[in-house]
């Protein structure tokens, strides 16, 4: 099988991703008659030239930008990752009616499309393509990893989820955890909150049997990353005799007015005495009560004032005698009893500093610049056509999309994201984003995934509109 070579080429308003090499099949196959005689929606256009004996599949990218180029500007949020769960769902179910292998198509970043608001998405399918459907979707999966969006909580909790099941889809239907997937987080916000609370609990008392976890995206697999989320376990509650005491002891008043009235009535028979002699009983427990609560909050009080004198954070100075400024400086920067034992004159073996000594001087303070410096400009031509755009970062996306792009052009003519310019430490390239009208440096069209460094005084068109690239030294 032969290697598979990616080319790049446009022609008067179109740009083509052109893929050739891999397993050699004939032009009347199966996949590539229904490639070529239907539009399969999720599937890029594709038509098939053969050329010198090489058979080429082109396939139409205007307009479009490879998701390689979308995550380098872009977070991978939980709209984002549904969106494309959700696409590649489509697309498998509709390969399935037209009886197409899973295994021809192509799930590497370069070649999953994405158009300029970043709300649909195409896959490539590539006929002489026999790479298994597992390995390149654990692929996709390890790749969005590391550009997840974590200041979104859900995101990061379907992307870990989407990977774990993923890295297990060998030994699962991929049609079953699509579904699985995708249907989660709406049972996770239907699941209530007793539930939650009885299923954290449970995972308390035995551990034991836990070993999978009941919600793991995949059977027989724990999930590892779910839990990264899940709120803390509330501790048990053990027994504490204070707590118990304290309610024991407002029982006594009660008790105790019983007792005294039992003991009247039982052996003196008098039960007006019996009453009176209860009521004292009650009266003094409570006394005894209130008298013991106050001298608590007592303690309380005292235990914390002392706490708060412990360390004091400022040296009380007296007014006349005893210590003067330098003595005070001294007694609060430096330890000046029991630190050494008295009249052995011993000394600290080093002192970086002193009171004594005075402030050195280090010179004017350096603010740095919050704002980054000029790099380059983009002046448009003919002069005073439109403004001036100042170049300070890295990294600038060109188009009259006023949502999705840095430098807005507003043309018709001009794609929504049209191009993109890129520092490369030492000057800026421009790179042709699939427009269709295209980019041209210097009146020399360029062509779409090359990045062409710049020169200070090279004439930029993006379709009707020049700009003179002017670099800063």
């Amino acid at each position: 099988m032969e290697e598979i070579q990616t080319e790049f080429r446009r022609d008067l308003h179109h740009n083509y991703l052109i893929l050739s090499g891999g397993r050699k099949l004939d032009r009347m196959h199966y996949e590539i008659r229904m490639m070529e005689l239907n539009n399969i929606p999720g599937l890029l256009k594709s038509t098939v030239q053969e050329m010198d004996g090489r058979t080429l599949y082109y396939y139409d990218i205007t307009s479009r930008q490879p998701l390689s180029i979308y995550l380098e500007t872009h977070l991978a949020g939980r709209t984002f990752l549904q969106l494309l769960l959700r696409s590649l769902q489509q697309v498998m179910e509709r390969m399935s009616d037209y009886l197409l292998d899973s295994r021809s198509l192509y799930l590497q970043p370069e070649k999953i499309y994405l158009d300029a608001s970043g709300e649909s998405i195409w896959f490539c399918f590539f006929p002489p393509l026999e790479e298994p459907f597992s390995g390149q979707i654990k692929e996709l999966g390890e790749y969005l990893l590391p550009r997840l969006d974590h200041e979104d909580p859900e995101g990061v909790v379907l992307g870990y989820a989407f990977y774990q099941k993923v890295s297990a889809v060998g030994t699962v239907p991929a049609g079953t955890w699509f579904d699985s997937l995708l249907n989660e987080p709406e049972a996770e916000k239907r699941r209530k909150p007793e539930e939650e609370k009885y299923r954290t609990e449970t995972v308390d008392e035995k551990p034991e049997q836990q070993e999978t976890e009941p919600h793991s995206p995949v059977p027989g697999v724990p999930d590892l990353f779910s839990a990264f989320f899940r709120p803390e376990t509330e501790h048990k509650k053990h027994f504490s005799w204070e707590n118990w005491k304290g309610r024991i002891l407002w029982i006594l008043p009660p008790l105790s007015a019983a007792a005294a009235g039992t003991a009247c009535w039982r052996y003196l028979n008098r039960i007006p005495e019996g009453i009176a002699a209860g009521a004292c009983a009650a009266c003094l427990s409570v006394l005894m009560l209130y008298r013991r609560k106050k001298q608590g909050e007592a303690e309380g009080d005292q235990g914390k004032t002392e706490g708060r004198k412990a360390v004091p954070l400022f040296p009380e100075f007296p007014e006349n005698g005893g210590h003067d400024e330098r003595e005070a400086e001294q007694s609060l920067f430096h330890d000046t009893g029991g630190s050494r034992e008295e009249g052995s004159g011993r000394q600290p073996e080093e002192q970086p500093y002193t009171a004594q000594e005075e402030t050195v001087f280090l010179g004017s303070l350096q603010i740095p610049d919050t704002e980054p410096s000029l790099r380059a400009r983009l002046v448009p031509e003919p002069e005073g056509t439109g403004a001036i755009k100042e170049l300070r970062g890295d990294l600038y996306l060109l188009g009259k999309s006023e949502e999705v792009s840095d430098i807005c052009i507003p043309s018709p003519a001009v794609s929504r994201l049209h191009a993109r310019l890129l520092w490369d430490g030492k000057t800026y390239r421009i790179l042709d984003l699939n427009s269709r009208n295209g980019t041209f440096r210097n009146e020399a069209l360029l062509n779409p995934g090359m990045a062409y460094p710049l020169s200070s005084g090279d004439t930029l068109r993006l379709a009707d509109r020049s700009f003179r690239y002017e670099q800063q030294t």
